[in-house]
This record gives C-alpha cells, structure tokens and sequence, in this order.
C-alpha cells in the first residue's frame, strides 16, 4: 500500500513537472516568437525554413494549433510551431499581403490567447488591409489583455475613426474613455495624441463643442499651426460659417499646408451638395457632402504628419 501510495505521489509530481517544464518552453518560445516588431527582423527574400515538425496549413493557420493537451504533451515543437507562424506573418507582410498575416497573427491568438501582443499585431494587420471591422475586433479585445501598451490604445481610436456609417453614442463613449486614458497615461506626447483625437472625433461625429475644445487644447500645447488649421476648417463648415472657411483656406497657404490639402479644400467649399445642404438633413443624417470635408481636414492632418516625419529623417541623416 506504501509503494502504491508513493508510486501515486512519484507520477503525480512527474506530471506536474511535465507542466512546469511545458510552460516553461512554450513561454520562451512565445516570447522569441513575439518579442520583436516587424522591420526590427532582417527583410528575408524567401520563407525561412520551418521549425516545427508539426504541419501548418497555411489556407487556415489557426487548424494547425494543437490543444492544449497536446501542446503540454510536446511543448518543444509547439514553442517551434510560434516561431514558425510568426515567420510566416513577417513574410506575409514582407510581400504586402497584410490580410494573410492577420491570419497567421490569429492562430497566434489561438495558441497565446492571455496576451495582448498577437491581438494588437492582427488589428494592426486587418487595418492595414482595409478589413476595419475586423480590426476593430481584433483592437477591442487587446485592451482587455495582459500586456496592453498604449500604442494599442491609440490605434483602437485610430480603426474606430474609420469605421464606416455613424457612430453610435456608446461607441463615442468608448472612443472617449480610451482618448481620457491616453491622455492621463501618456504624458506629453499622450496629450498632444489626446488632443488631436478630439478634433478627430470631433470631426468624424459632427460635434463642433468636442472640435473646439480639441483645437483649444492643441493650441495650449502650441501644436503646429497647419494641423490647427485642418480642424478650423472643419469646425467653420460644421458651424456653417463658409466665409470663415474661406479664409482658413488662404490662412492655410501660409501656415505649410500642402498644395493638394489645399486644393482639396478649395474643392470641398465649392461643392454643390455644401451649398445645397449646408447643415444637417431633416432626419438627423449628416448632409451628403460632410463625409469628404471632413477627410479633407484629416488629409490635411496626415500629409502634415508625413512631412514631419521626413524633415526628422533628414535631421537624423
């Protein structure tokens, strides 16, 4: 009976260090996997060979992730099994075919499900892709995991600001609660972001009071002027002041703006639809021609945001 009892206890604490030692290897493994960012990774022309014996199907990545119990049974191969489907993410992305990635990051998901990582990186991923409901999805979800950074919470803003239609007043409210965190939790350069996401939902729900207060807050933050300028404008067709806009568009000529920004502007304010509807419909839809102006102002703040971008590449060069 001793024997039986201590053959008990000897094959239970095998087992458990069989777990131990599982988890141990396919948390390293996972790390490996995960740990660096596309572009941090040296460009490889082809597939790199695989690691794991274990077969992938590459028509749907996340079939090829084994249980649980199996991946405790043979952690080696299932840590070999990560690193080869983040291998195949990277290529993917390498070859522009970003939707495939997603893919491969979702079987990530799959086998890692605790971790924010595979779920930021398949948002970011379907974003690229132009699949935003998807990505939404995928952002939503990362800010409920272990791990969250906050680029993840600035990109789940960003995806919401895409999605098609109208938002709906929770979706705002979700939107809002995430710009709050960013702000408390990002210093400096959190405000700033904070700021700026003001304007854009501001611009995106058709809210002058959240775009004035967004282009205050930039203005005490001393924000360059040509992106104050995008969201002035767009503030000044919202409250349907089209002299006021006019004049942005030639303020706009001095301030940086880029030629095709401006042009587009111009554009915008001789439009048909604006003077045809300048104001919300009569069932409470924003008027036909909003959706452009307001992509025109967002235009505006990205072309700026490039060219930032390039005159710090040429600093550092």
């Amino acid at each position: 009976m001793q024997h039986k009892h201590w053959a008990t206890t000897r094959d239970f604490g095998c087992a458990a260090a069989r777990r131990a030692f599982a988890v141990c290897v396919f948390a390293t493994c996972a790390q490996a996997a995960l740990a660096q960012e596309p572009g941090e990774r040296p460009i490889a022309v082809e597939l790199p060979a695989q690691l794991s014996s274990l077969s992938i199907d590459d028509r749907d990545p996340a079939r090829s992730v084994p249980s649980a119990s199996e991946a405790e049974r043979n952690p080696l191969q299932m840590g070999y099994l990560l690193m080869d489907l983040s291998d195949r993410a990277e290529h993917a992305i390498e070859l522009g075919d970003h939707a495939k990635a997603a893919e491969y990051y979702r079987a990530l998901i799959k086998a890692v499900p605790e971790r924010a990582i595979s779920y930021s990186r398949a948002c970011r991923e379907h974003e690229a892709a132009g699949q935003v409901g998807e990505a939404i999805e995928m952002c939503r979800i990362a800010l409920g995991k272990s791990g969250v950074k906050l680029e993840d919470h600035t990109r789940f803003v960003r995806v919401m600001l895409r999605k098609e239609g109208a938002l709906t007043p929770a979706e705002i409210a979700d939107i809002d609660a995430v710009i709050q965190r960013i702000r408390a939790e990002g210093g400096d350069a959190g405000k700033r972001v904070a700021a700026a996401f003001d304007c854009d939902l501001g611009v995106r729900s058709h809210d002058p009071a959240r775009t004035r207060a967004g282009i205050a807050s930039l203005e005490r933050l001393e924000q360059p002027a040509a992106q104050i300028v995008a969201y002035q404008w767009a503030l000044a067709l919202m409250e349907k002041d089209l002299e006021r806009a006019n004049a942005i568009v030639a303020e706009a000529k001095q301030v940086g703006v880029p030629q095709s920004a401006i042009e587009a502007m111009q554009s915008a304010l001789v439009s048909p639809s604006l003077h045809e509807q300048l104001g919300v419909t009569a069932d409470g839809e924003l008027p036909s021609w909003w959706p452009a102006a307001a992509m025109v102002a967002l235009l505006i703040v990205v072309a700026m945001a490039v060219l930032r971008r390039r005159e710090q590449a040429r600093h550092r060069a």
